[in-house]
């Protein structure tokens, strides 16, 4: 009888570890099948249309004052594209195996700090910890996203193996080195989120020298020498070149609410980001309210955990970065400008560790039933957060149709080489050019679009208002017989007196398409911010169905 039950609990556990299996490989299947469902989006831009290019000429670009972020993503992806192919699916697929990386190191973690838990317990938060939307939506970037998460998570990993050891009287040497070397590697992918938990790292080691020998103490900062060593190239690569960069904030930001209470929405939009990963559209509100009660209750009962709570781990690697990284935020972005865009999906590592920390709590309930019920609950938010990233290409401002745009013009455009597009397809920092007579490197829009006479319109309305002059020798120096214009629906007086100055010159209009629905809950949303008395912010949340417009103009 008792061989049974043994029998019976063992075969229980493995049916838990199948169920485990199956919501990664369920993830998995769909971050597949919808790895072609997005096109670009904000630093997405530069590695893109870099990754193809020889290593020099990346070198050149990442290593110059228009490109703030280091040249490891993109010498990563010309390694693994020389390979696979450079299309967006293959760099994405690059992506979805860091964040199976990411899924084995949240593993590892979940079993180091829940140690003395029981196994299905240890398994219910790893499910939290492993479907957080910020690992599944790195999966869907061919950037940094899931690369920096893995070598943050496994960073932190090994750290807190040589820390439990030596709070155990222990020497471990091997972690302490690989700690060390992941913390000096994730800056050559990403200089914030290496920088953020470089300090957190080091500020919780700060925190307990009062329990600490000479002799360990000496340790850790030898283990901080072999960061520094490690990044001199990136130290002296950010006090020369990357000194030379403007990020000063836009004319718009200039007018926007006061910084202390931007840091205030910052803050709320990034604990938004540890529920719902990097969707902050408004469809998906719905799900946060539940999570909101769950979260309140399981982070209070779970920073209480013993050793989480002895040890400050939830205090230095979550609670410090949801803060720094607010004030970072609205330090170096124009506030509310990117709609409140959370910046926890910057530093990787805060997200899974949160769940894990968090999910500890679930153990306080008693009742079974609750039990199940608060994992069910928060499992179907996550994958809810996770569907609507991955099917919605307006999950967030900053991704421009440009996928939709190459269709559009496959169907009408006659001759590309004799076409001029006007589009806004740029990105900060110098990258906003494709052939255009501004100053600056090329974008992945020229991975899309006709290259021999696709012109960057600056249409924004963000600096000037272009006037109708301009417009016409704009029109006169393309000499094209065809004309793309792609229009921004929120700010298009420009496109509209270049299209006026088209028809004036002979050209008619062939075509036209909106781009990008908003669905009609966005649209209310937007009209209920209207109402808000925010100073710069109303015109920027103005509703409209679409995002875009595109013309297609042919001179007859």
């Amino acid at each position: 009888m008792k061989d049974t039950v043994i029998m019976f609990q063992r075969t229980r556990l493995q049916r838990n570890q199948w169920f485990v299996v199956g919501i990664i490989a369920a993830l998995t299947l769909f971050t597949l099948v919808t790895l072609g469902e997005r096109s670009v989006a904000a630093d997405e831009f530069s590695m893109f249309w870099a990754a193809e290019k020889p290593v020099h000429t990346i070198l050149k670009l990442y290593f110059s004052p228009y490109e703030n972020n280091p040249a490891g993503t993109s010498l990563l992806q010309h390694a693994w594209g020389s390979a696979f192919g450079f299309s967006d699916e293959s760099l994405r697929m690059l992506a979805l195996v860091f964040a199976l990386g990411v899924v084995v190191y949240i593993w590892k973690l979940t079993n180091l700090y829940a140690a003395n838990l029981s196994a299905n317990i240890r398994l219910a938060i790893f499910c939290l910890a492993a479907t957080t939307p910020v690992v599944w939506m790195g999966a869907n970037f061919a950037r940094y996203q899931s690369l920096v998460m893995l070598l943050g998570l496994a960073a932190l990993y090994y750290y807190s193996l040589w820390y439990k050891a030596q709070e155990d009287g222990q020497s471990s040497w091997r972690n302490l080195i690989l700690y060390a070397v992941l913390t000096g590697a994730t800056f050559y992918f990403h200089y914030l989120s290496a920088a953020v938990f470089a300090l957190c790292a080091g500020l919780h080691y700060l925190s307990t020298l009062r329990r600490r020998s000479q002799a360990q103490i000496g340790i850790w900062v030898a283990s901080q020498a072999m960061i520094i060593v490690l990044i001199l190239p990136i130290v002296i690569t950010i006090l020369t070149t990357y000194s030379q960069m403007d990020l000063g904030a836009s004319p718009l930001a200039a007018t926007n609410i006061k910084k202390p209470l931007a840091a205030v929405l910052f803050f709320g939009a990034t604990v938004f980001g540890l529920m719902n990963g990097f969707v902050v559209a408004p469809w998906t509100l719905w799900v946060v309210l539940p999570m909101f009660l769950m979260i309140g209750i399981l982070s209070v009962i779970a920073f209480r955990t013993k050793w989480i709570a002895r040890n400050r781990f939830g205090l230095f690697f979550v609670a410090f970065p949801l803060v720094f990284m607010s004030l970072v935020v609205v330090r170096m972005y124009p506030p509310l400008q990117f709609y409140l865009i959370p910046s926890i999906q910057r530093v990787g590592f805060v997200a899974p560790l949160f769940w894990i920390i968090a999910g500890m709590g679930i153990v306080k309930i008693g009742n079974r039933r609750l039990r199940i019920v608060a994992v069910s609950i928060i499992l179907l938010c996550n994958c809810y957060a996770i569907a609507s990233w991955n099917l919605n290409v307006v999950a967030t401002q900053h991704t421009p149709p440009i996928r939709e745009v190459r269709d559009f013009m496959r169907s009408h455009v006659q001759d590309a080489s004799r076409l001029t597009v006007a589009h806004p397809f740029g990105y900060r920092y110098g990258m906003e050019s494709v052939g255009s007579a501004t100053a600056g490197s090329s974008t992945a829009v020229d991975r899309y679009l006709p290259t021999s006479n696709a012109l960057f319109w600056v249409e924004t309305d963000l600096t000037k208002e272009y006037t109708l002059d301009s417009c016409l020798r704009f029109v006169a120096a393309a000499q094209t017989p065809e004309f793309v214009i792609v229009q921004r629906n929120r700010y298009h007086i420009n496109s509209d007196h270049l299209a006026e100055v088209l028809q004036h010159s002979g050209y008619t209009l062939q075509a036209e398409q909106p781009l990008q629905r908003q669905t009609a809950f966005d649209v209310w949303f937007k009209s209920q911010m209207l109402k808000l008395p925010i100073t710069g912010f109303k015109e920027d949340a103005a509703p409209q169905p679409y995002l875009y417009t595109v013309r297609y103009f042919r001179k007859q």
